[in-house]
């Protein structure tokens, strides 16, 4: 017993190891408490020496995320200021945000989440801004200011109260990534269409209905987001997007996959989860560039046959199903690293799941089991399992042999007692287990 606890008193300290990282990892994204004071106190007096004072105009980075107080007025003394977060803060003041954007060096700006309503159309802008982020405020309309700044290469508007686009929007002539997502639009922004630059356009939970032909023009588009729209079919003008390689539309009504999705000749991930499909789309399986695909919660019954087409397939996604038997065609998928069943009616899994050579995560949980898999116990790549809340009763002594395994959720089943082969994973650094 003293053994166990021993093992499992590790596997609690690497896990408290990895929080306590996290938590750094958390810390080092919020203000940069130094330069904060420093500017303060250049605020109160401009006079000011202290140590630290004669570097301010060296400063190419500022986080000063979620302040909970004023911005300090001294920032304009930044005069080599590159990169800018002032995300979190209450930027109700235009005298604010106009100091912000007179920092004429700036090329990333942060200002997401900031109250912001609206921006001075008055003011100036910096001449070499690629990337702003204005996500999570209050704007009705794109800001005039915005249309201005024509080095702009990343946008991010999402989760605002936009509904219509200027026509000035279109000068925004090497914009490459767009995010409009969460914007109440009602219908597809057609200003967007003459921005041949565009790479990525995220357009999810946007209200749009339908999705017009001429988006066939966006001849360098490798990822489009089309997810909780009401589209109510699959549209067809996306056939033309050659470039194509990330397409996303779930929970959008769709209930059928036209065959001419094959012409996505590039296609590398593909996201219809939360659809009423009722069946697997065959025209899927000849994507044979698929690296991803995400079929979950859309009630299918059976995974066919020519699945195996799929050669390339690196993670499979068929969660929330009807599935009551394990797909055998999913075992010939070789190239598998991911692999997500949970939430089936599944009650076995076959012998042949050890062809996956390659697999690193197996979520099974939310079936009907009632026995652990002793097949799985040979997937020596296996580097997360989880197999909660399937009425296993036992673990064998043979998932030792998971010996890269780093993370077990066994909780919410039948075990009497706890699994002592657990204690000999040594590199085991999260383990679940709880009734």
């Amino acid at each position: 017993m003293g053994s166990i606890l021993s093992k499992l008193d590790n596997v609690s300290h690497r896990q408290r190891q990895y929080e306590h990282r996290d938590q750094d990892l958390n810390r080092s994204q919020y203000v940069d408490q130094e330069k904060l004071d420093i500017l303060y106190k250049l605020d109160e007096d401009p006079s000011y020496q202290g140590p630290g004072v004669d570097q301010v105009g060296t400063w190419t980075e500022l986080n000063l995320t979620g302040l909970g107080c004023r911005l300090p007025y001294s920032i304009l003394r930044c005069t080599k200021l590159t990169t800018l977060n002032v995300s979190k803060n209450h930027l109700t003041e235009e005298e604010h945000i106009m100091a912000i954007f007179n920092l004429e060096t700036l090329e990333e700006l942060n200002m997401s989440n900031c109250s912001i309503t609206s921006i001075p159309p008055e003011i100036t802008v910096p001449k070499h801004l690629r990337k702003l982020n204005l996500s999570g405020n209050q704007l009705t309309e794109i800001p005039l200011p915005v249309c201005r700044l024509l080095t702009l290469e990343e946008l991010d508007l999402k989760n605002n109260k936009i509904t219509t686009f200027s026509p000035n929007f279109k000068r925004l002539c090497n914009l490459k990534n767009l995010d409009i997502s969460k914007n109440p639009l009602e219908e597809f922004p057609f200003t967007i269409l003459e921005m041949k630059t565009l790479e990525n356009l995220n357009l999810a939970s946007a209200n749009i209905t339908t999705i017009p032909q001429q988006i066939k023009q966006f001849t360098n588009l490798n990822g489009i987001d089309l997810s909780s729209n009401q589209l109510e079919e699959f549209p067809q003008s996306l056939m033309g997007l050659e470039t194509l390689k990330t397409l996303k539309l779930s929970h959008s009504n769709v209930t059928t996959v036209p065959a001419q999705i094959t012409q996505l000749k590039n296609l590398k991930e593909l996201n219809i989860s939360g659809n009423q499909l009722k069946e697997f789309p065959l025209s899927v399986c000849k994507l044979v560039t698929l690296e991803t695909l995400n079929i979950s919660s859309t009630n299918i019954t059976t995974m066919p046959p020519q699945l195996t087409q799929l050669k390339n397939l690196k993670e499979l996604n068929i969660s929330g199903n009807q599935l009551k038997e394990f797909p055998m065609s999913v075992c010939d998928l070789v190239t598998l690293e991911t692999l997500n069943i949970w939430n089936n009616i599944i009650f076995t899994v076959p012998p042949q799941i050890t062809q996956l050579k390659n697999l690193k995560e197996l979520r099974l949980s939310w079936n009907p089991l009632n026995k652990f898999p002793i097949s799985v116990c040979k997937l020596v790549t296996l580097e997360t399992l989880d197999i909660s809340r399937t009425n296993i009763t036992t673990v064998p002594p043979q998932i030792t042999q998971l010996k890269n395994l780093k993370g077990l959720n066994l909780s919410q089943n039948q075990l009497k007692a706890f699994p002592m082969s657990v204690c000999k994973l040594v590199t085991l650094e999260t383990l679940e287990f709880f009734k």
